[in-house]
């Protein structure tokens, strides 16, 4: 009988530590990949500018999505230039609060909506194209001047806005980052606020 007891401690024992390195070794890893990835800044490249996210950890991150917050007013909202459509317009105007943004991939598919971000990797998300008289932001379907049946997200007036990057993934916490767009800088049209 004490044989028996003594091998059901040892059992529970063995199973509560397993549980509590396991806890612990999941907890590190996912704190470790949330302060891994930062958001690096592009200069712009003919009209458009994007970052880079770059996971600095060993593991990948999974399911990377991106939204975008932008402080603006109503009257910023314009219509979108000949030929192109947006969701976001004067007739349906809303503010652009964590709306999707997409990614400057080509493979499986153009512009997806996630990507998944490994080891040392550097993804590159679009943010802006810079138009004469306007600022076109993208939606998860991509840019609407790139034509076929793309939307963008929303046209607004040309000046300096500050918005909120926020990369959402399946393997940790959500993280933020500030940046200001200015249209009127080439090699920092975007920077980190």
């Amino acid at each position: 009988m004490s044989d028996l007891r003594t091998t059901l401690i040892s059992a529970g024992a063995g199973a509560i530590a397993g549980f509590v390195v396991n806890l612990f070794s999941t907890r590190w890893t996912r704190w470790r990949l949330y302060r891994g990835f930062q958001v690096e800044p592009l200069g712009r490249v003919g009209s458009r500018a994007c970052v880079r996210v770059h996971n600095r950890y060993i593991f990948p991150i999974s399911c990377a999505y991106a939204y975008i917050t932008i402080d603006h007013e109503i009257s910023d909202v314009l219509d979108p230039p000949d030929r192109f459509v947006a969701f976001v317009t004067p007739l349906s105007c809303s503010r652009v609060t964590e709306d999707r943004l997409c990614w400057s991939v080509t493979s499986p598919q153009s512009n997806p909506p996630s990507v998944d971000i490994y080891a040392g990797e550097r993804q590159a998300l679009d943010i802006v194209n810079f138009g004469p008289g306007w600022l076109e932001f993208p939606s998860e379907k991509g840019w609407a001047s790139l034509g076929g049946e793309r939307t963008s997200r929303v046209f607004l007036r040309s000046k300096r806005y500050r918005a909120t990057i926020k990369i959402v993934t399946k393997d940790t916490k959500a993280r933020e980052f500030r940046i200001e767009i200015d249209p009127d800088k080439v090699e920092s049209a975007i920077r980190l606020v």
